[in-house]
């Protein structure tokens, strides 16, 4: 067995805002934050951010240990709002503003937020800013297990579950990343991921706590396939991305200023790394948000090329990885089992559920007086004391870097009156749906439409399935459980096939239409079919406009896509007009 523990480094002693603070002093006039054409100091941004903070204290009475909720979109704005918030001695929860009502209203109740902090309070805010202190405010009770954020993720009854997060496991990750990763001076990270996700304390905190440039790009950015060019105009050296997003980029030789790049979220394949781990430095990190975003970190390099699959390292400092069997007995080198996590990352558990907080954070066995988390992770040691990631003992998965508890979706869909019984998989990185109705019970298509409207009022988009088989039976293996491998072959009336299909009119039309059907492993499409109800997603979409420039030589924009949503409107972009 391969030893569980990292190098155990100095007791850890000072808070986000301590650090914070020792860094103004040290670089006041460099540039700290970047969004479009406005850029904060050290110095500017540590005074908004004692402003907001002493707004929240004395106009919305926040005090230490209050939960402030943040819904706002990515920008500036939303940096001083995470460090004016830590600041109060308060904890932040991240909203996404793109999650439907119900469950912004949800995660609101549920974390009882104090405020949230929406565009009407920065509103207000900088109404009254100049009459606010630029100092921070004092007496701040803040210690490194004080509560940082918490982040909501998916959870198994279909609403999601607050992660608890404490200042130090931050710290910790912060710490061990600058000794790990080897950075320099003039670093330039960047904020590519969502604020309501964990990889973002990562890429905020790297740079902040450490003097260097964070650049934002915005969701539109994104949307619109400008990642390549905004990491050179920007001169981004330090690049944290989920592999799926990477792998549409291509070529990224050119880039001269990229120094790293960390892959996390999801699985990463060795041949990805292999293809750019000899451009730049690559990172394959692994971590569940209850352990504060990295447990385990890989750097590849030619040896790798030895292995099956793409390592995920060894543990950070100050956290003890164990491979463990059902009964908790130490798995040996080569042995499958469940990876466990413990240390000073480890979160004070699910706000509001402490049956779920004791079930999966268990007395650690092996050490006194600390807890072990089960992550529901199957992994097992190599003979150097890497870890290898096998896959899921559960029904939870990963999509494009999104958390996703199957059982959840699946009670939300057995909340639908004509829904029996519900199963849902997952097929090529999108959602299936296995449905068996009540007695006497008979849908269409525009049924399919409405279940998909009442989910998309309750679950984010990326919980959604993109397609429902209604089936007959579910199959049962000899043991009374489901049989899912059986399910798959299983006979399905697939609704969508039994509606009229217009087929492409035009050579454009036939051309977008190959390309959709080939991108969304379509049989068949409708040249009137909206493509993200299709099951289409940003990195689908950035795949097809690659492809329409292929086949072409035309260059479409990635926006074109999300205003142009089914093969006839896109189709005119192409201005091909040869009748088939």
């Amino acid at each position: 067995m391969a030893n569980p523990l990292s190098k155990i480094e100095n007791p850890l002693t000072d808070t986000i805002v301590d650090l914070f603070f020792q860094q103004v002093e040290k670089t006041p006039d460099e540039i700290a934050v970047v969004y479009k054409d406005q850029q904060l100091t050290y110095n500017e941004l540590n005074i908004l951010s004692n402003q907001l903070a002493n707004y929240l204290i004395y106009k919305q009475e926040i005090i230490v240990g209050d939960l402030v909720g943040l819904l706002l979109e990515k920008s500036e704005i939303v940096i001083v709002c995470i460090i004016g918030v830590l600041k109060t001695g308060a904890a932040y929860v991240p909203i996404d503003t793109e999650n439907p009502r119900q469950r912004i209203n949800y995660i609101q109740n549920d974390s009882k937020c104090k405020v949230t902090i929406d565009d009407r309070l920065i509103e207000d805010f900088i109404k009254v800013k100049n009459n606010l202190s630029v100092l921070a405010p004092e007496k701040i009770d803040l210690k490194p297990d004080s509560l940082c954020y918490v982040i909501y993720t998916s959870g198994t009854t279909g609403n999601p579950k607050g992660v608890m997060i404490e200042h130090q496991g931050v710290v910790n990750l912060i710490t061990n990343h600058i000794k790990f990763l080897q950075f320099t001076e003039n670093e330039n990270v960047l904020f590519f991921a969502n604020y309501c996700f964990d990889a973002s304390v990562e890429q905020i905190f790297l740079a902040l706590l450490n003097g260097f440039k964070l650049s934002i790009i915005s969701t539109e950015d994104i949307r619109n396939n400008l990642l390549l060019p905004f990491l050179e105009s920007n001169k981004i050296t330090h690049l944290d991305i989920t592999p799926s997003y990477l792998e549409t980029l291509g070529n990224i030789s050119h880039l001269k200023y990229l120094k790293r790049i960390l892959v996390g979220g999801e699985v990463c394949s060795l041949t990805l790394a292999k293809k750019l781990g000899g451009v730049v430095d690559f990172y394959n990190e692994y971590g569940p948000t209850e352990n504060s975003i990295v447990s385990t970190i890989f750097k590849y390099s030619a040896e790798s090329e030895c292995y099956n699959s793409l390592p995920i390292g060894k543990p950070i400092s100050n956290t003890s990885a164990y491979i463990l069997s059902d009964s908790l007995q130490l798995m040996g080198t080569g042995e499958v089992g469940e990876l466990c996590l413990s240390g000073v990352g480890l979160s004070r558990g699910y706000l509001n559920l402490p049956e779920l907080t004791a079930e999966k954070f268990i007395n650690n066995p092996f050490t006194e007086n600390s807890k072990l988390y089960k992550t529901g992770d199957l992994a097992k040691w190599l003979p150097n004391g890497d870890i290898e990631y096998i896959g899921r003992k559960d029904n939870q998965v990963k999509i494009r870097g999104y958390r996703i508890e199957l059982e959840g979706v699946e009670t939300k869909l057995l909340n639908i009156n004509e829904i029996k019984s519900a199963v849902v998989l997952t097929e090529n990185d999108r959602l299936i749906a296995y449905i068996l109705l009540n007695d006497n019970v008979v849908v269409d298509s525009d049924t399919i439409k409405e279940w998909k409207k009442q989910l998309l009022n309750q679950l984010p988009h990326y919980c959604v399935p993109y397609n429902f088989k209604i089936i007959k039976r579910l199959p049962i293996t000899s043991n009374g459980k489901l049989d899912k491998k059986a399910l798959l072959k299983e006979e399905y009336i697939n609704i969508s096939s039994t509606t009229h299909i217009t087929k492409p009119r035009t050579e454009s039309e036939r051309i977008v239409a190959d390309i959709w059907k080939e991108s969304l492993n379509l049989e068949d499409i409708d040249v009137f079919s909206n493509f993200f109800k299709l099951g289409g997603h940003s990195i689908i979409a950035v795949k097809i406009v690659m492809k329409i420039r292929k086949k072409t030589g035309i260059r479409i924009p990635l926006s074109s896509v999300f205003q142009n949503q089914t093969i006839e409107e896109f189709a005119e972009l192409l201005n091909i007009e040869n009748k088939i």
